[in-house]
């Protein structure tokens, strides 16, 4: 869910960003997006991976 809100916001961001690319703000709030969007889905990876350990010892 989290990654779903920041895909959005993301999108958002760039299509703003086109039409106003001499905002640096904007990039600067996109740029700290995909950094967060980059660390959620590691967060996802790693949790379905500690998940898939946890499954085979049973």
């Amino acid at each position: 869910m989290p990654e779903q809100i920041l895909i959005v916001v993301d999108e958002a961001l760039r299509d703003w960003a086109e039409r106003a690319p001499y905002l640096s703000r904007l990039w600067t709030c996109r740029n700290a997006v995909r950094e967060a969007l980059a660390a959620e889905i590691r967060r996802v990876r790693l949790a379905r991976l500690a998940a898939g350990e946890a499954g085979e010892g049973r």
